[in-house]
């Protein structure tokens, strides 16, 4: 596992070997939180809940998530991408999120999630 950076606003916690069920209740207590990235561990679980208001950018794609993005999940106004490729997501894509393509050559699985 490689060191990590705690920055107030950021936290780059992407192939860091976590594992187990997402908590959302302490993500939502880090209040000036405005990058969260996830990407490519093994984190299990559900979405759909409370996030810091201040977060723009949220990565939880590579992991073992479950279920379906729920159409009621209140999502921060600050939300400009959410990335939640290559889990076991099924279902629609609730209204108030866009897909758009990825037009990066690094992106392993188009297309993305924008919260709109």
């Amino acid at each position: 596992m490689r060191p990590v950076a705690f920055l107030p606003h950021r936290r780059e916690l992407n192939s860091s070997g976590l594992e187990g069920p997402l908590q959302w209740a302490p993500l939502a207590q880090l209040s000036q939180l405005q990058v969260l990235n996830l990407y490519n561990n093994s984190l299990s679980g559900s979405l759909g809940g409370p996030l810091p208001a201040s977060l723009s950018f949220l990565s939880a794609s590579m992991n073992l998530l479950n279920g379906t993005i729920p159409a009621g999940w209140t999502l921060p106004p600050a939300l400009t991408e959410l990335w939640l490729a290559l889990n076991g997501l099924s279902g629609s894509i609730p209204g108030n999120l866009q897909v758009r393509q990825c037009a990066c050559a690094q992106c392993l699985a188009p297309p993305r999630l924008w919260y709109h």
